[in-house]
């Protein structure tokens, strides 16, 4: 069974603790199709300064945008003992949120979530893939592709092809699993034009798909798992799509459900635990993240992808998974919060702060 454990640690006096909590600036117009997406963090940061302030902090939200130089301005001007970082980067400049966790390290404040070399990694999902290899993880067979090199395609089909530097389901879609050069083609060019990137091309892994959750009070504990299930048509390709994700109303959305504490064989659950366990080691991930497989009908699973800064807002799976185990998604922002000032505490005793970095 996956570890469970409460959130606890030592009474900290809440009202004297000044909390900022960080988000990022919506971009898209909202007739964007990426835009629901952009702006759940919005729901997010509201769920967090509310059940904050009832706890007792002094709690502040700040909608972060380009200018980096403007938010250290205001950092500098409510100096905030601990910063809820829930930015996660700018939908026309993603390398933003690994920059706003490095702004954040070096002006010396205490913050929540994963460090910036992680969220890089991360974001760049061929050198997390390559990194998962490397270390014995199992992953899908992978290449990166565009338009100049599309004609090196070596793997077997069917073949999903994804965004190589983007996250929250962005570009999967159900065209997105191809099954001849001519579906790839126009499938590669359509990511291009739209992330302007190169393509991910992974083996699709038939099977079942799911998500671990993680978080770290005291110790490191994966949650109980969650399984997407799909009730596909005929030609129909079961996979967590962004509108299965974001858009309700969608057929997508409406023909698929999140199980928590999905019911697994125990070897199996053992093992997703313990490559979840390995991958958030591997990447340098801190405080929380989700890892996500699919399971093949052999029972093997293949790790997807590593998410070291999830979606956190109340209806997000991983609030799910938290309350799945018993936690209240609210109890633990708190222990988050204390947890991000211990640290701070820590380092400042010692005069230095680091990020965890991933071996690559």
């Amino acid at each position: 069974m996956a570890q469970q454990a409460r959130p606890q640690g030592p009474t900290i006096d809440a009202a004297a603790l000044r909390v900022v909590v960080l988000s990022n600036e919506p971009v898209l117009h909202q007739s964007h199709h990426d835009a629901i997406a952009e702006r759940a963090v919005s729901a997010a940061a509201e769920f967090a300064v509310e059940h904050l302030t009832r706890a007792g902090f002094d709690v502040s939200p700040l909608c972060a945008g380009g200018n980096l130089t403007q938010l250290r301005a205001e950092l500098l001007r409510r100096q905030p003992a601990v910063v809820l970082n829930l930015f996660e980067g700018l939908a026309d400049s993603p390398g933003t949120e690994s920059l706003v966790a490095h702004l954040l390290r070096r002006s010396g404040t205490a913050f929540t979530g994963s460090g910036g070399r992680a969220l890089a990694v991360a974001r760049n999902k061929p050198r997390v893939k390559a990194l998962l290899a490397r270390n014995g993880l199992p992953t899908p067979r992978w290449q990166v592709v565009n338009g100049a090199t599309i004609g090196r395609f070596s793997l077997a089909w069917p073949v999903i092809v994804k965004p190589a530097h983007e996250d929250a389901s962005l570009g999967i879609e159900q065209s997105s699993v191809v099954v001849n050069r001519r579906q790839l083609g126009a499938r590669v060019r359509e990511v291009q034009a739209r992330y302007g990137r190169d393509a991910l091309l992974e083996e699709y892994v038939p099977g079942r798909e799911v998500s671990v959750a993680l978080i770290r009070s005291l110790r490191l504990t994966t949650l109980p798992p969650i399984e997407f299930c799909f009730d596909v048509p005929d030609g129909g390709w079961p996979i967590l799509t962004y509108d299965a994700k974001w858009q309700p109303g969608s057929a997508d959305y409406e023909r698929s459900w999140a199980v928590y504490g999905a019911a697994l064989p125990a070897g199996l659950l053992q093992q997703i635990n313990c490559l979840s366990l390995q991958a958030f080691r591997l990447l340098g991930c801190r405080d929380y993240a989700r890892v996500d497989f699919r399971i093949a009908g052999n029972g093997q699973p293949y790790l997807l992808e590593v998410n070291p800064n999830p979606d956190l807002g109340p209806t997000a799976c991983f609030c799910g998974a938290l309350r799945s185990a018993g936690i209240s998604p609210a109890d633990w922002l708190v222990d988050l919060v204390r947890t991000a000032q211990r640290r701070g505490q820590k380092g400042t005793a010692r005069g230095v702060r680091h990020d965890p970095v991933a071996r690559t």
